[in-house]
């Protein structure tokens, strides 16, 4: 018997040293748990820095493309209202479609958009992709023989930058001695 308690004895001393050798080995470690969760959360406050000045670069990007873009698209283009006369039953809409609208404006040059009112009987808005063939259209497109339509230029970059001009015209050169 005082064998088996010798050997029980030596058995959970040792199990004892283990567990304490752990502990400390646990404790000691903890402050090195601390300073790695400290690096860790400057690191992720860093890479948080550097993501939202990559989105504002990015942001600035797309804002410079999109308005490069769209003052390019806009500068050729102009929009042109059709009015005619046709009655609220009428189911043709007085002759006019879409399809018929882009074969009469076609003559003057590409039309982009075409949108004919469906609320609004003998009404269309559409978009010329250049200014000169809108202009052209409206001086001598007529329409249908049965059903005239009249055009008017409702947007055209040309139009807008004289009136910018007349109201701000430029400054006039100054005289260099």
């Amino acid at each position: 018997k005082q064998w088996y308690q010798r050997r029980v004895r030596a058995k959970r001393r040792k199990l004892k040293e283990d567990l304490e050798e752990k502990e400390q080995k646990a404790f000691s470690g903890g402050v090195s748990v601390k300073k790695a969760e400290q690096s860790l959360a400057e690191h992720i406050k860093k890479l948080q820095a550097e993501g939202e000045a990559l989105m504002r670069r990015e942001e600035e990007k797309l804002r410079e493309n999109f308005f490069t873009r769209a003052t390019a698209t806009i500068a050729d283009r102009a929009t042109v209202k059709l009015k005619w006369k046709c009655n609220k039953e009428d189911a043709a809409n007085g002759g006019y479609s879409e399809q018929v609208l882009r074969k009469i404006l076609e003559q003057y040059g590409p039309v982009g958009d075409i949108v004919v009112s469906g609320k609004k009987k003998g009404s269309a808005v559409a978009v010329f992709q250049s200014i000169a063939a809108a202009k052209i259209c409206q001086q001598k497109e007529k329409g249908l023989d049965g059903t005239r339509f009249s055009v008017r230029i409702l947007h055209d970059t040309d139009t807008e930058e004289q009136q910018q001009e007349t109201q701000n015209p430029p400054p006039p050169p100054q005289p260099q001695p």
